[in-house]
């Protein structure tokens, strides 16, 4: 029997249950190989998988877990970027686009660290220097949730190419652009005081500003509804 691969339904959640087969004549019930994508299962649920796949004792089971149904076209795991300028909706819509998908969402102003969000209070822009350790939490977030074959939303301002090269780490990583003029953005920080940016800071942002190209952009101007709206169409979802 050829290592291979199978997907078992139904499982509870609205997921896919994907048993990896691989060939070891040498087992005799040693424990499954780590790997951080997967689940190991039960010893009831070896033995079901067993008798109806006709699985010999000379194979390991592994199984992993994914969600179905809101994976895309290829079916792949996919981290959704969306950025922009603060003030363009990032929250808002990756919430929202997150909620509808059922996949977790994250906030990149949540992996700043606490001078920065001092300094952002102040006014004071942020640099390089102290973007690197926050762009580094993101990545090594975006990695595991890749590993772990993780949907997941992640709202990030990711103004700059770098920025965006050393976040888009693969093919499964797409990018989002949320994309307003200055008097719309500056009108809505002005009109905002839960949020801990500072709207002097708005300048310096549109100055910073990559925009990028080859990706799918939006005009923040529409409704936070029909964003959603828009992403999962061109995404698949």
């Amino acid at each position: 029997m050829k290592a291979g691969s199978v997907q078992l339904y139904p499982v509870p959640g609205n997921q896919t249950l994907t048993c990896n087969i691989q060939q070891c004549p040498n087992f005799v019930g040693a424990p499954l190989p780590p790997d951080p994508g997967a689940h190991r299962g039960t010893p009831l649920q070896f033995r079901q998988v067993r008798t109806l796949l006709n699985i010999p004792a000379t194979s390991y089971i592994q199984f992993s877990v994914r969600r179905f149904g809101s994976q895309g076209t290829t079916g792949k795991t996919m981290i959704i970027v969306l950025m922009g300028v603060t003030g363009s909706g990032k929250t808002t819509v990756g919430k929202l686009l997150a909620d509808e998908l059922g996949w977790k969402y994250y906030d990149a102003d949540d992996f700043h660290s606490p001078a920065n969000i001092e300094k952002m209070k102040r006014g004071i822009p942020l640099d390089d220097v102290d973007r690197k350790p926050w762009l580094e939490s993101l990545r090594d977030l975006i990695r595991n949730r890749l590993e772990r074959a993780e949907n997941g939303v992640i709202a990030c301002s990711a103004l700059k190419a770098s920025y965006r090269n050393y976040l888009l780490v693969n093919d499964e990583v797409r990018l989002i652009y949320l994309k307003g003029d200055y008097e719309l953005i500056h009108k809505r920080l002005s009109d905002r005081s839960s949020h801990y940016m500072n709207p002097k800071l708005l300048d310096s942002q549109f100055d910073l500003l990559e925009e990028p190209k080859g990706h799918l952009a939006i005009d923040v101007s529409s409704s936070p509804a029909e964003i959603v709206k828009n992403i999962r169409e061109h995404l698949g979802l």
